[in-house]
Formats: structure tokens, sequence, C-alpha cells
């Protein structure tokens, strides 16, 4: 199912418009896929022109709270269609889903202006533990280039 940009902004309404860095998205059975938008390396005098593991970590954040907040509203996705949907709205804005672990591994030097930057990230396991959620999640930017597991966690 194709997002409309509408509701990729409600689900980024954390960030600020100019650091909302999804484009198009598609999900379908706990897995999104995204068009990432390429912006400015704020942390230096000049642009780098290489994705950074800090941008990088911005774009699995982003992709991380539309992909959860689909998987929610998403019936087949036992675990997390408990009328979570507002709890967890509620809990993303006020930034409380948080990465527990992060593994990345950076392949190839991922260049912001020379193609578009594609993404994919999927739920590989959900696991309650008392009053938290735990999502096991695995993830591919630009074919590969990128690769990598998160596993995130959020408060009940």
């Amino acid at each position: 199912m194709e997002l409309e940009k509408k509701e990729i902004d409600i689900y980024l309404g954390l960030y600020k418009n100019k650091y909302r860095l999804i484009g198009n998205c598609n999900y379908e059975n706990g897995k999104l896929f995204a068009k990432l938008k390429p912006y400015c390396y704020t942390y230096t005098i000049d642009d780098l022109d290489y994705l950074t593991a800090t941008q990088l970590n911005l774009y699995l954040s982003q992709l991380t709270y539309i992909l959860i907040a689909c998987a929610i509203k998403d019936p087949t996705i036992e675990e997390l269609s408990e009328n979570l949907y507002e709890s967890y709205m509620q809990k993303m804005f006020d930034g409380r889903l948080f990465f527990v672990e992060i593994s990345h591994k950076m392949k190839e030097m991922i260049l912001k202006n020379s193609s578009d930057i594609n993404a994919e990230i999927q739920i590989i396991s959900i696991k309650r533990i008392e009053n938290s959620i735990f999502a096991k999640l695995k993830y591919s930017i630009s074919d590969n280039f990128s690769v990598g597991e998160l596993l995130i966690g959020m408060k009940k």
C-alpha cells in the first residue's frame, strides 16, 4: 500500500519540515520500502557528498517511526494490533520510541547526489516483556550499500 504524503507527515510530525527525509513509501506485511531525500550535513563547514553514519541514524529513526505506525494499523501483525495506535503516536511525539541496539555495515560509500537513495526496512520479530514491546528490524539502503539490524523498544 502506498502511503500518502499527508500520512507520512503525520508520522514524522516530531521533526521540523526541512528534516522530514522520507519521500515516497510503500508498506506491505511488516516491510516498508521508501525513497530517502538527501540533505545537507550540517556539522561540517562544507556539505559532504556522501551519506554519513549520523545521517544514516536519522534516516533509520524516521523509517522506524513510519514502519511501526503502519504495522500497528496492520491486522496481520497481531503482536502490535492491540489498540496501540494512539499510545504509540503520543510516545512518538514525546520521543519515547528508542533504539536499544544498532548494528550497521557500510559496504560502500553512498553518494547523495549521484543516484536515488532507496531503503527497505522490515520487522523480523516482536517480543513483549512486562510493560514494554521490543521489535527486531532489518534494513538495507541503496541496494545493500548499507545493511544492518535494529532492536527498538517502546514502553506500553
